[in-house]
């Protein structure tokens, strides 16, 4: 979808199920309504512009990776039904690039991830989680500004930089400091990590 508005009220979607895929793209700002259909995959891949969500939706799997500033706003009292959210908006690992917010500031945007969710480098308002099956992790760097429901904001990320060492070397992670226990620690490789103690 890249043109500034597309609008699925009234429409009917046919082809194979569970294959129903979304690509939001372009650098305009754009709206969009889904109708609360149901895609397998959709993602957000825009290197410029905001998106506005004119309705619910569900999806498998919903990602979004914002490599500037990118604002999704989401309609107030509607439900966002997701398997896996996948959001990346941490840029250079410093960043905040994707705002999440309802269309009424005070008034919530319902969200309900049923399995996984990923979430770096947002800052978020307005959003109740709480009918989720996990609690949002939105991981350092991101910002609460108010009134989210089932979201937490304080854990920190450590990325093994690879290679066989020592859990304890803090050389080893991208963090600079060794994980302690309110740390997701993400390792990408099959390296040997020596772990000793607690």
């Amino acid at each position: 979808l890249s043109g500034s508005t597309v609008d699925f009220t009234g429409a009917t979607l046919t082809g194979p199920v569970g294959k129903l895929n979304v690509l939001v793209e372009g650098e305009a700002n754009q709206s969009v309504n889904l109708a609360d259909f149901a895609f397998d995959q959709m993602v957000v891949s825009k290197t410029a512009g905001d998106v506005v969500w004119g309705a619910g939706f569900t999806a498998d799997k919903f990602t979004c990776v914002a490599v500037s500033a990118m604002a999704q706003t989401f309609a107030a009292g509607n439900r966002i039904i997701l398997r896996e959210l996948l959001l990346d908006g941490s840029g250079d690992g410093a960043a905040k690039n994707l705002t999440l917010v309802s269309s009424e500031p005070e008034t919530a945007w319902k969200l309900k991830v049923t399995q996984f969710a990923s979430v770096i480098g947002v800052t978020v308002s307005d959003s109740d989680a709480s009918e989720s099956a996990v609690v949002i992790y939105a991981d350092q760097p991101s910002q609460d500004s108010g009134r989210n429901r089932n979201w937490t904001f304080t854990r920190s990320r450590a990325t093994w930089l690879g290679g066989s060492g020592d859990f304890t070397d803090p050389a080893k992670w991208s963090s600079g400091e060794v994980p302690d226990v309110s740390t997701l620690v993400i390792v990408e490789s099959n390296a040997a990590i020596n772990v000793v103690g607690d």
